[in-house]
């Protein structure tokens, strides 16, 4: 498939000049390097928040800067995680990672269910739980499909007797031309869930 690039050894550089066009009033580049940050950073009193990953996965990490959010990117080149000191430590870019098991494809719910079963059991989360649960789009694959499976998880959580507090959908970790979905439950108690709450305001992202 064609890409709309210039040269393949600026695609990083100006992917990062496009992202500061477009939110030059939250975030800026640290010098020449592929680091940006929110534009009030640092911050006096509060300890930053650093993370980093390649090139190719956006929005995640390079959209992930603002309140309530990080405040430091470090982005590396495609698909390969940066080589900076800033990088918090096992921060890496990665595509085509091992599952942990390998099945026919089959129908929305039946997907569903079966990664909603083994995240039930890895924690495990229990009857009464209440959770957040993340849907993400992995880039190829559609809002439609991602709220088909928004769907059964709501319908099979309330079966396990966990309440789903909250459902995100979204692209919030892509790959390029890459389809699929991850799932991940996120357990409350009270102090997660003021933070949950609180704004957030990145560009890809925004919670008022």
């Amino acid at each position: 498939m064609k890409k709309l690039i210039n040269e393949p050894e600026n695609i990083v550089d100006e992917l990062i000049e496009g992202f500061i066009a477009v939110n030059r009033n939250k975030i800026k580049r640290i010098g020449e390097k592929t680091i940006v940050a929110r534009t009030d950073t640092p911050i006096k009193g509060k300890t930053g928040i650093v993370i980093g990953g390649g090139a190719g996965h956006e929005p995640g990490s390079l959209e992930y800067i603002g309140k309530g959010m990080a405040d430091v990117e470090v982005h590396g080149q495609i698909f390969t995680a940066p080589s900076s000191a800033l990088c918090l430590e096992g921060i890496k870019a990665a595509d085509g990672e091992a599952g942990i098991k390998k099945v026919p494809f089959e129908k929305a719910d039946i997907i569903a269910e079966t990664i909603l079963d083994l995240i039930i059991k890895d924690l495990p989360f229990n009857k009464g739980d209440e959770v957040v649960a993340v849907v993400n789009s992995y880039g190829a694959t559609t809002r439609m499909e991602l709220f088909i499976i928004a769907r059964k998880i709501d319908i099979y959580l309330k079966e396990k007797g966990i309440s789903s507090f909250s459902i995100e959908v979204g692209e919030f970790v892509t790959s390029q031309e890459m389809s699929g979905i991850s799932i991940s439950l996120i357990r409350l108690n009270q102090e997660m869930k003021k933070f949950y709450k609180m704004p957030a305001d990145r560009p890809a992202y925004k919670r008022v």
